[in-house]
């Protein structure tokens, strides 16, 4: 009897309450185990491995490979050439284009510039090409003009050209330059001013219009004997 009573107060470890607390809590532990890793899955993104491709040929292909960048490095060197010619032969025909004085007596003063400084601005000229001026304190320079044409007289067709073309002036004209040229000693910009709005006038001195005045004065010297004659 004692032995009876002594196993009714023993504890039933095979309890199905236990157990199945026990069951649960485990399931809770892997279930959560599950989400963890699919959270972590979730917000790491997935590293992708990029990795670079070499394209390998055949001997044969890549002979031809080569052989087509060398023909493509030829094309571009002989292109770069044939603009260069393009460019030179535009120069070219505005130079035979351009009225240098009866016999190229202007020809020299191409591709040069002269600068004059006058009250607050600093003048350019540039014949045959373009003419501006620039604040003597800095800036950029306003374009004055570009090589026009000769305007002079009848008698001396080559005493001075006209610029024009150049900067719009606000509420006027395009900004344009007369050039009178005389003769002297050296190249040299002499005067500069503004005698109308937008309008200007040089005056630029050169040996090249002495050689032009003396044949002009020989050439009119000879009609003036002719028509006497």
């Amino acid at each position: 009897n004692e032995e009876e009573q002594a196993s009714e107060y023993q504890t039933d470890d095979t309890n199905p309450e236990t157990t199945v607390n026990e069951d649960e809590s485990l399931d809770h532990e892997e279930e959560s185990d599950d989400l963890e890793h699919e959270s972590v899955s979730q917000s790491t993104p997935a590293e992708s491995t990029v990795s670079s491709l070499t394209l390998e040929y055949d001997e044969s292909t890549q002979k031809l490979v080569d052989e087509a960048k060398k023909a493509r490095d030829e094309f571009n060197q002989v292109e770069g050439q044939y603009q260069d010619i393009q460019t030179k032969i535009r120069e070219l025909e505005v130079v035979l284009e351009t009225d240098f004085g009866p016999n190229g007596e202007y020809m020299a003063l191409k591709d040069q510039c002269f600068e004059l400084e006058e009250n607050e601005y600093v003048y350019k000229l540039c014949p045959f090409d373009s003419a501006s001026q620039r604040s003597k304190t800095g800036g950029t320079e306003t374009n004055l003009g570009r090589w026009g044409k000769w305007i002079g007289s009848e008698q001396n067709h080559y005493e001075r050209f006209i610029m024009e073309g150049g900067a719009q002036c606000w509420n006027g004209p395009a900004r344009s330059v007369i050039v009178h040229i005389s003769c002297g000693d050296i190249n040299q910009l002499i005067r500069a001013s503004e005698p109308n709005r937008c309008e200007y006038s040089f005056e630029y001195k050169t040996p090249a219009a002495c050689i032009l005045n003396q044949s002009v004065l020989e050439s009119t010297g000879n009609v003036h004997e002719h028509s006497e004659l």
